[in-house]
Parts: C-alpha cells; structure tokens; sequence
C-alpha cells in the first residue's frame, strides 16, 4: 500500500502513458500472479479505475463478515492487499493530509461480482475468519 511521497516500482515506464495502458498492464499482472481468478481492470472516470474480480474457485481468498442480524461472504483483507499491490506498482502518492491535498497517478476500487461470491459461498468451502475479511 502506498504512503503519502511515494512511488510505484513500476510507475517511471508508465509515467506519460495513458490510464488506459495502465489497465492492461496491471491486468496482465494480476493474470500472473493469481492464475486461479480472472479480472476486468478498467477505466472508470478521469482518474479511477476499477478491478473486478470476475470468477475466482479458491475459497481460501473469501471469508465470512458477520453484520447485525446477517453474515456476508467478501474477499479477504490479505486478498485485497495482494490486489492492490499490484495496481499501486503503476501508482504515486504525493499528497499531504494535514493540508488536504490529494495526487495520485490514480484511484483503486476492487469489487467482486455478485456471482463470484455466490458462487463461493454455495461451495460450502470457506472457514470463517472474521479478522481477515473488509
């Protein structure tokens, strides 16, 4: 994860390249990394993109998060740092919380389709691990 004045690893080959090329960057990574999931990683707005997790059969990535009168299956907190590593290698951070100032080269948002986790859970495989799950 990224802290404020730092650098992806990988940010100095992408730095004038479009937010576009940036996704197909990172989705060929996260195919190396992870060749039991599959992913859309996509442009949403100016400065934001999206990484969608579209299939995945390893239920060790999900976990139960129990709300007040329900349970919900969501990916792992360990899964998502994994993701978001990922991204953050084409990423910098320059901004300044104590005067409210925010640059990035972009914005992360992970999500998981609904049929992924219905998916997962109809399983019957996940272990219940209500520290590791967002």
């Amino acid at each position: 994860m990224l802290t404020a004045h730092t650098i992806g690893s990988k940010y100095k080959e992408v730095k004038d390249k479009p937010l576009t090329e940036i996704t197909k960057l990172i989705r060929k990574d996260l195919k190396n990394k992870f060749k039991d999931c599959k992913f859309r990683v996509y442009k949403t707005h100016y400065s934001g993109l999206t990484i969608r997790l579209t299939e995945c059969k390893n239920p060790d990535k999900f976990g139960y998060w129990e709300g007040y009168n329900d349970k919900h299956i969501r990916i792992k907190r360990s899964f998502m740092k994994e993701i978001d590593q990922a991204a953050d290698q084409y990423n910098f951070d320059n901004s300044d919380m104590m005067t409210d100032y925010s640059h990035v080269n972009f914005y992360v948002n992970i999500v998981a389709d609904t049929n992924v986790l219905k998916e997962i859970d109809e399983s019957g495989k996940v272990v219940d691990d209500p520290d590791n799950v967002r």
